[in-house]
C-alpha cells in the first residue's frame, strides 16, 4: 500500500485540493501537509452552528461527495475516513473532501 498526496492532486478533481495549494514540510521526522484553505468550514461545524439544512442543499452536498468518491474509486483510491468533519464547503457551496493523505492506492496485482 502506498500513501501519496501527489497521486491525488495530480488527478485533477475539483472536489480535491488543487495541486498548487498543497505543500509539505519534513521537520524532525514528521511530515506536515498544508492544504488549501476552505473558508466555509466543515459540514459538521456548519450543522452545529446553523442546525439542519434544507433538503435540496443537503442533497446537493451529498451528490458532490458521491461524485468525489466516484472519482477516487475510478483511480483505485480509497479515502478511509469520510465523515461530516472531513467534508468542507467553500464560500460558493462547492464541496472539498479533506484529509487526502488518509487515502491509499492499491497497485494492480497486489493484495492488502
Amino acid at each position: 500500500m502506498r500513501i501519496s498526496c501527489n497521486t491525488l492532486v495530480s488527478r485533477g478533481s475539483p472536489l480535491l485540493p488543487s495541486h498548487s495549494s498543497i505543500d509539505s514540510a519534513l521537520e524532525e521526522g514528521v511530515l506536515n501537509i498544508i492544504l488549501e484553505y476552505v473558508p466555509g468550514g466543515s459540514v459538521a461545524s456548519l450543522v452545529q452552528a446553523y442546525g439542519a439544512f434544507e433538503e435540496s442543499l443537503a442533497a446537493n452536498w451529498v451528490l458532490q461527495v458521491l461524485r468525489g468518491l466516484e472519482f477516487l474509486h475510478e483511480h483505485t483510491i480509497v479515502h478511509q475516513n469520510i465523515k461530516s468533519s472531513n467534508v468542507l464547503v467553500d464560500n460558493m457551496g462547492v464541496i472539498k473532501i479533506s484529509e487526502p493523505i488518509l487515502t491509499a492506492t492499491k497497485s494492480k496485482g497486489t493484495s492488502s
